[in-house]
């Protein structure tokens, strides 16, 4: 059961890292693009 829990908690902060690795990506386009702009 323990061993179930842990890899759901996981796969839920992998995600979450995916996402904000996502979202810092996203805010550094806009920043390049606004550095040009």
């Amino acid at each position: 059961m323990a061993r179930i829990e842990l890899k759901k908690y996981s796969l839920g902060e992998e995600l979450i890292n995916s996402i904000s690795h996502g979202v810092g990506a996203v805010w550094g386009i806009v920043a390049t693009i606004m550095g040009i702009l």
